[in-house]
């Protein structure tokens, strides 16, 4: 884990445990980063209420989790089937398990839902973690990520495919398969969203106001871009072998 105050100098923070990182959200004065289970660390999530001191869990969850997310009082992270949940700021979690949940890769909260996207290609919505709603998507490939911004909910598909709904329950394609770079995250911040890719070119950045037409950037660093934020000002972007970039 590192830490920035401008997102040009970073800090490498020690970690009480060692999986492989794949999330991070801030929420309710806290950070919390939820990643892959491995032997030397088969609880894979931590908190933090200045980025710098990280502390696991009394009660942590086990197996690996790919996105973590904060609304209705809950902390929400969750993984392949389950649905890992904090409701006192991540210090104790329970898991329940959702076998049709399939591979979760993203969630995010706003309107009062929280809303999962995964490899099944279904939009998955609930109040609380405890119970599901499922909506599929036709035509989406594996959707990787989602965020929430001018009241329009928008997932990205690994493709490149956007998905938007004002309400979670029809859900309209505004974008095409690109047939390009492989789409990895999307964020939301000063009234557009960003979505980022992998190794591809150089152009695999693009942004959207309504999520409805989209604009590829140019002479982007070509690196394999993997998550995104927004915060103090700056879209900030984290990819493989210590990468990073800011606008």
């Amino acid at each position: 884990i590192y830490s920035s105050p401008d997102a040009i100098t970073w800090t490498l923070r020690t970690s009480p445990i060692t999986p492989s990182y794949s999330d991070i959200s801030y929420a309710n004065g806290r950070f919390v980063a939820v990643g892959g289970a491995t032997g030397a660390a088969p609880s894979p999530v931590v908190y933090s209420d200045d980025g710098i001191n990280w502390f696991a869990p009394t009660t942590p969850f086990s197996g690996s989790h790919r996105g973590i997310a904060y609304g209705n009082g809950v902390w929400i992270a969750v993984g392949t089937g389950v649905i890992s949940i904090s409701s006192d700021n991540a210090v104790t979690w329970a898991t329940t398990s959702f076998p049709s949940l399939g591979i979760s890769t993203g969630v995010t909260f706003a309107n009062g839902l929280f809303c999962i996207v995964g490899s099944s290609g279904n939009i998955v919505t609930t109040v609380n973690g405890s119970s599901l709603s499922f909506v599929s998507v036709p035509a989406s490939g594996v959707l990787v990520d989602i965020a929430f911004g001018n009241q329009t909910f928008v997932a990205l598909d690994a493709n490149g495919q956007i998905f938007i709904s004002t309400d979670t329950l029809t859900w309209t394609l505004t974008r095409a398969n690109d047939f390009g770079p492989t789409w990895t995250s999307i964020t939301f911040g000063n009234g557009r969203f960003m979505a980022f890719a992998s190794l591809s070119g150089g152009n695999n950045v693009m942004y959207s106001i309504s999520g409805t037409q989209w604009i590829r950037l140019t002479d982007i660093p070509n690196y394999s871009w993997q998550g995104s934020t927004y915060g103090n000002g700056l879209y900030v972007a984290v990819g493989l072998s210590g990468a990073t970039m800011y606008s």
